[in-house]
C-alpha cells in the first residue's frame, strides 16, 4: 500500500514537472497537426531531449497564454488591443513575465525566425494594421496553432521516458 502511494506521488510530481505525460494528456504521435510552423525541427536543435521537451511545453504554455490574453482583451470595454503593434507589445510583456526575460532564441536559434515567418504568412506583415474582430481571430488561431505544434514537438522529444 505504501509503495503504491509513493509511486502515485512520484507520478504526480513528474507530471507537474512536464516529464511524465499521462495517457489522456498526450495525443498519439500520429495525431494530425494544425498546419502551424514545424516546431519539432526547432526543438531538435537541442541534444538534451528532456530539456528540449520542457522548453517545447513551456513554449506551448507561452503561446496558449497569448491566445487567452487576446480572448480576455475582447471582453474589455473598450478592448486595449487596437493594432497589431499592440499585440506585439502584449507578446513582449508576456515574454518578460513568463520567462523572466529568457529568450527561446538563446537556445534555439531558429525559434524566432520560424515563428515570425509563420505569423507573416498567416496574418501579414503590417504591424500598424487595425485590430478588428477578424484580425483578433487570426492572431488567436495562429497562436493556438503554434501552441499545438510546440506540444507535438514535446511528444517527439520523450527519450526520457522508459516506455
Amino acid at each position: 500500500m505504501a509503495t503504491a502511494i509513493v509511486v502515485a506521488a512520484l507520478a504526480v510530481y513528474l507530471n507537474a514537472q512536464g516529464l511524465l505525460p499521462l495517457p489522456w494528456q498526450t495525443p498519439p504521435d500520429d495525431a494530425p497537426t494544425t498546419g502551424g510552423p514545424n516546431m519539432t525541427a526547432v526543438f531538435a536543435a537541442n541534444a538534451d531531449k528532456a530539456e528540449a521537451r520542457r522548453h517545447a511545453l513551456m513554449a506551448a504554455e507561452f503561446f496558449s497564454g497569448l491566445a487567452r490574453g487576446i480572448d480576455f482583451d475582447a471582453g474589455l470595454n473598450p478592448p486595449r488591443l487596437k493594432t497589431a503593434g499592440d499585440v506585439e507589445d502584449l507578446r513582449f510583456l508576456w515574454r518578460q513575465h513568463f520567462t523572466r526575460g529568457w529568450s527561446f532564441d538563446s537556445k534555439y536559434p531558429d525559434f524566432g525566425n520560424v515563428i515570425g515567418e509563420y505569423i507573416d504568412k498567416t496574418i501579414g506583415e503590417d504591424g500598424g494594421a487595425s485590430f478588428d474582430e477578424s484580425a483578433r481571430v487570426k492572431w488567436k488561431q495562429a497562436y493556438l496553432a503554434i501552441e499545438a505544434e510546440c506540444r507535438a514537438a514535446a511528444r517527439k522529444n520523450t527519450s526520457l521516458l522508459p516506455w
